[in-house]
């Protein structure tokens, strides 16, 4: 399985991802998604919708970034819970830009409904 990134910027300013969005359930893209974080400097967030792997994998993963934040949420059940019980947070921490990692079929879904609802949010 390919893994494939979207980044969503939240508002028009062009930053370098804050935040790592992991879309679905397998331990396979959320291990190279920790991998991806653990390479971006401004990110201080990795966020998966679905939490497969262990914390432990993730940290491992993501080393040296280990230390940033790692949070699993289990609300999300389709791409518009993904973004919409997410919107919120990550809008109060700040966050203004979110790489989204997902399948690659999942791409265009992801891209649409994260620019809408993370958008929307802030507004």
């Amino acid at each position: 399985m390919r893994l494939a990134r979207v980044l969503l910027r939240v508002r028009s300013k062009r930053t370098p991802p804050q935040c790592v969005l992991v879309l679905g359930g397998c331990k396979e893209r959320e291990l190279a998604a920790a991998r991806l974080f653990g390479t971006l400097p401004s990110a201080r967030m990795l966020l998966l919708s679905s939490g497969v792997a262990s914390l432990a994998e993730l940290q491992a993963a993501a080393a040296p970034a280990a230390a940033h934040t790692v949070v699993v949420d289990f609300s999300a059940v389709d791409t518009v819970t993904n973004f919409t019980t997410v919107a919120r947070s990550l809008a109060a921490a700040g966050v203004t830009s979110v790489a989204c990692a997902t399948a690659r079929e999942h791409c265009w879904r992801a891209l649409a409904v994260g620019t809408l609802a993370l958008g929307a949010e802030g507004e």
